[in-house]
């Protein structure tokens, strides 16, 4: 049997590497430019929000409402992102523009008439996987059909993409497996949690290497 103990302590490891971020952040903010500056900021957001529902956990209240207002937070952001990584005309009625506003009453709707927000937001968290695995993989669809000279690695949106994919690709797995999972031991669960875990220490690592370089002008 695994020890829950270890299965906790893989759990905080994430935690680390977002105080790692924000150090990189704080270091390098001087030469950001606006798609980093907000990366930095989701990343402070995904800080305190952590920090807030571990709060609560420890306080033994649901946190759950947390996670509700997150994933939509950060869907919006990121959605801003490849807003200008694609080039799209900053409107009101361009897509990524849609898609947050979409998000936000589908969520609203998913609060109110499926899980509630003393519930876990799986049907928000899956559509957002869904959605983020779709655009970062069409993202590196078009950086392959571009004929450029320009070093992929020295590309801040190379490494956020990078991020974005293994985040939200694993967590459409994981989020998955979980609720195939809900009826099985905490061991064969704490294991899906944990390497979960792992899979978010390579995403925090790409997410350093963005904000780290310094964009080619």
């Amino acid at each position: 049997m695994i020890a829950q103990e270890l299965i906790n302590q893989i759990l905080l490891i994430p935690y680390f590497f977002i105080a790692v971020n924000v150090l990189v952040g704080c270091l390098t903010f001087s030469w950001h430019s606006n798609i980093q500056r907000m990366l930095f900021v989701l990343i402070i957001v995904t800080g305190i929000s952590e920090s807030i529902s571990k709060i609560l956990w420890y306080q033994k209240l649901n946190n759950l409402p947390v996670f509700h207002f997150f994933a939509v937070i950060e869907f919006a952001v990121f959605l801003l992102i490849y807003e200008k990584a694609y080039g799209a005309k900053v409107s009101n009625a361009n897509p990524f523009r849609l898609g947050i506003y979409a998000m936000v009453v589908f969520a609203l709707l998913n609060a109110i008439f499926f899980q509630q927000l003393t519930e876990f937001n799986s049907n928000v968290i899956t559509v957002s996987a869904a959605t983020m695995t779709i655009l970062s993989l069409l993202y590196f669809y078009k950086l392959l059909k571009e004929v450029s000279h320009v070093s992929l690695e020295s590309q801040p949106i190379f490494w956020i993409n990078v991020g974005v994919l293994i985040y939200f690709s694993s967590s459409l797995v994981f989020f998955l497996a979980s609720n195939s999972l809900a009826g099985k031991s905490l061991d064969i669960r704490g294991i899906v949690w944990g390497t979960h875990a792992i899979f978010n220490v390579f995403h925090y690592i790409a997410f350093s290497i963005a904000l780290w370089v310094k964009p080619k002008t």
